[in-house]
């Protein structure tokens, strides 16, 4: 009985940790989306076929777009971990879904690694 008890406290300690993990990235995400648009509109950034930011013209190296791209990772790798597949393929389902929900004008990679407006 003590076992079993431990077991679900355990549990439930591991959920909350990972909820309260997903919406802290969630709401870091949320924070940086503002400056990533604007970048994404002005073509510095577009959005490659597996889901994460790619510098277009001039690499700025800032680190919005790296911790960004992290995020994003560690995101692709949890869900990816629900969803019994791996990373990029969970990333390259998302790329499909942010190419349709794209404003006009956006930079977007295809599966063949070709780099379109759209």
């Amino acid at each position: 009985m003590k076992q079993s008890l431990l077991i679900v406290v355990t549990l439930a300690v591991w959920l909350c940790g990972s909820i309260a993990q997903a919406e802290g990235l969630k709401e870091r995400m949320a924070r940086r989306k503002p400056t990533i648009d604007a970048m994404l509109v002005d073509g510095t950034l577009g959005e490659n076929n597996i889901g994460l930011l790619e510098y277009r013209e001039k690499e700025l190296h800032l680190k919005i777009i790296k911790v960004e791209n992290l995020d994003r990772l560690k995101l692709y790798k949890a869900l990816g971990k629900r969803m019994n597949k791996t990373f990029t393929e969970v990333g390259r389902l998302k790329a499909i879904k942010i190419a349709n929900e794209a404003p006009s004008g956006t930079w977007l990679q295809n599966k063949h690694g070709r780099w379109y407006r759209k």
